[in-house]
């Protein structure tokens, strides 16, 4: 039954938010394209808040919200966006240039196609996924309520993971959770086109640049099919900004709607979503000429207003558990301190400071360093991207100078301020010199200097003689051979503008997500994955067989593990329950913290990253069993993991 109305729900949903984002943005097939997906992730994120007003937070509930939302959307009277007249033209010739933007769409269309068909029977295996972002999404499951503190870093903004909530909520357990970034890889893309567009590139080279850019970038390309939030938050910045930039359509107050939900999504993603979209609100409202001259106050209110509804939850619920909307953070205003700082009991944010990029920025390796960690993770784009916006700017207007260069150099300073991304071991670097956490702290700033170097681009003339030469190989190709591709292309076009087709497709799409959802072999396949899978603690270490023993012996009985990501020990149903404990927990004097405890298994994994402290050893866990081992009866025990039993006080 809930993976019926899943399908039903997200299918009509979309088809609900396809028709208004259409009707609200325009003929423009981009914009409708950014504008259907970011209300459609703005939908999966306002239906759980809205589900757990009703009192009842389950998956059934959340499916009606969201199926009564598309309905809603279907249904509305909408004002026709205002559509620019342009004189009729006639078909010319494809060139060239047209061709080999067709085949990089293509290329990426087909590996895009085949990395979803290889991640959809993998089980999860991110790191950071199987660490938070999937617990959190799975506590909420188990437990039926948003205020769950189940998982332990349960308070970090988490629109993402409400997105990721819908698909573990589609009756076939994780099958589809690897899929949560890949509408925000779309809304990524068409974004960077539009901000090229803003700056002044024609549609064929911006599409062609950013397609490339996409294909390129490793780092984005590894979070496309993980639960990571770094290119959700990417997308959704950078489609707001590129409203801001470069607004689609003049009259309709609506519309304002579309980049409200795309801000309010980025600032409830990570507390630095918050900072950025702070400053492309600012720069967007106050310098950027055509979008000051084109719209009045209240269209800016309707974009504020519509942020803070999408994104306010995380911060009101931390705030109403812990008395601090940034928790474990506080804030202080000179002598005052107007929320409470809750640092001091967290290693993690025990040297916050060091772990920056800033404090290094006065040596010359650091900006080796980051030039070797966006070459390497990303691509050459961005980097051609910095000289290119001394050329592209040069022909914009002051306000639009003072725009563009604000908006850099804030992205610049937000990410050397980012903690974290330099190190998570004081004065070693490590994240730096790996460069994938700089490299993924940065997509918004890399999606802006793609959009200027495809700006930039027309700017340098190719040689003549070069472009005679490719002009020449593709003289075989006449218009009358695309014809035929492009009158089928008008008829697709024809046909889904009618709503039965549209109903239709909906329902087609529907059963074959139920169908799908209920191979067997689909949950054969993630099962086996994810014992492979579990290895995630590092590839150094052997295969285990503690999944085989876990699954027999343990079942459904509640399971804290220290020094493992414990998604894994869910299962691919989640019908597990399993809680990551503090590293705090074996300082805690055993006798005043360990006879509050029911019988439970805690797991001890060994540490596998060179990088990380005791490498090759067992977490610390072990040394208070062997102080206190007359509170442990030994469970499990291999070369990877060991587990025991928690029953100690009970026999004292």
């Amino acid at each position: 039954m809930t993976s019926v109305t899943f399908a039903f729900a997200y299918s009509l949903s979309l088809a609900g938010c396809w028709r208004c984002g259409r009707r609200l943005v325009g003929a423009d097939p981009l914009w409708t394209i950014i504008a259907a997906l970011v209300l459609w992730y703005g939908l999966q994120v306002i239906s759980l808040p809205l589900a757990a007003a009703i009192g009842i937070l389950s998956p059934l509930v959340v499916h009606l919200v969201l199926a009564g939302l598309g309905l809603l959307l279907l249904t509305l009277r909408l004002p026709t966006a205002d559509r620019p007249k342009s004189p009729p033209q006639t078909p010319t010739p494809p060139t060239w240039w047209t061709i080999l933007v067709v085949a990089i769409l293509v290329w990426f269309c087909i590996d895009l196609v085949a990395l979803a068909l290889h991640y959809l029977h993998r089980a999860p295996f991110d790191g950071d996924s199987l660490r938070y972002h999937l617990p959190i999404a799975a506590a909420w499951l188990q437990s039926g309520d948003l205020l769950a503190t189940s998982a332990l870093y349960w308070y970090y903004p988490c629109s993402s993971e409400m997105a990721c909530y819908g698909l573990l909520s589609s009756g076939g357990g994780d099958v589809l959770a690897n899929w949560q970034n890949l509408p925000a890889m779309l809304v990524f893309l068409l974004a960077v086109v539009r901000l090229a567009e803003a700056f002044g590139a024609k549609r064929s080279v911006s599409l062609a640049v950013s397609t490339l850019f996409c294909l390129g970038a490793h780092a984005l390309r590894r979070q496309v099919f993980t639960q990571e939030n770094d290119l959700f938050l990417a997308a959704f910045l950078l489609a707001g900004l590129a409203w801001l930039w470069a607004p689609p359509t003049r009259r309709s107050r609506l519309g304002w709607l579309i980049p409200g939900v795309a801000l309010g999504l980025a600032a409830s993603t990570k507390y630095s979503g918050l900072q950025y979209v702070v400053l492309a609100i600012g720069f967007g409202a106050l310098t950027w000429r055509s979008a000051a001259q084109r719209h009045s106050r209240g269209d800016w209110l309707a974009l504020v207003l519509t942020a803070i509804v999408i994104g306010a939850f995380p911060y009101l619920r931390n705030w109403f558990l812990t008395g601090s909307p940034f928790y474990p953070l506080g804030v202080t205003i000179g002598p005052w301190q107007v929320f409470p700082d809750a640092r001091s009991g967290y290693t993690i944010f025990a040297d916050i400071g060091r772990t920056r990029i800033l404090p290094y920025l006065g040596q010359s390796e650091t900006w080796l360093l980051l030039v070797r960690s966006i070459r390497v993770h990303v691509g050459w784009l961005p980097l051609l991207g910095i000289p290119a916006t001394l050329l592209v700017m040069r022909r914009l207007p002051r306000r639009g100078r003072l725009a563009a260069g604000g908006i850099l150099l804030g992205f610049f300073v937000l990410l050397v301020v980012k903690p974290f991304a330099a190190e998570n071991l004081p004065g070693t670097l490590n994240h730096l010199r790996h460069g994938y956490n700089p490299a993924r702290y940065s997509f918004a700033l890399q999606g802006v200097l793609v959009g200027m170097f495809a700006a930039a681009l027309p700017l340098v003339p190719l040689p003549k003689r070069l472009a005679a030469v490719l002009g020449s190989q593709v003289r075989w190709l006449r218009w009358s051979r695309f014809g035929i591709i492009r009158a089928a292309g008008d008829r697709v076009r024809l046909l889904l503008r009618q709503r039965v087709t549209a109903a239709v497709l909906c329902c087609l799409a529907a059963l074959m997500i139920v169908a799908y959802l209920h191979l067997p072999s689909s949950r054969a396949a993630r099962q086996a994955s994810r014992i492979g899978t579990y290895a995630q603690i590092g590839v150094e270490l052997p295969r285990t067989d503690f999944f085989a023993w876990y699954d027999r012996e343990i079942g459904s009985r509640e399971v804290w593990a220290e020094g493992l990501r414990t998604y894994p020990l869910l299962g691919p149903d989640l019908s597990n329950r399993a809680v990551e404990i503090p590293d705090l927990l074996p300082l805690i004097d055993p006798s005043a913290h360990l006879a509050e405890l029911p019988d439970l298994l805690v797991l001890s994994v060994r540490c596998s990253g060179p990088a990380e402290p005791g490498y090759g050893q067992f977490t610390v866990l072990d040394s208070l069993v062997r102080v206190s081992p007359d509170w442990f009866t030994v469970a499990f025990a291999d070369t990877v993991i060991h587990a025991y039993f928690v029953h100690g006080h009970r026999q004292r």
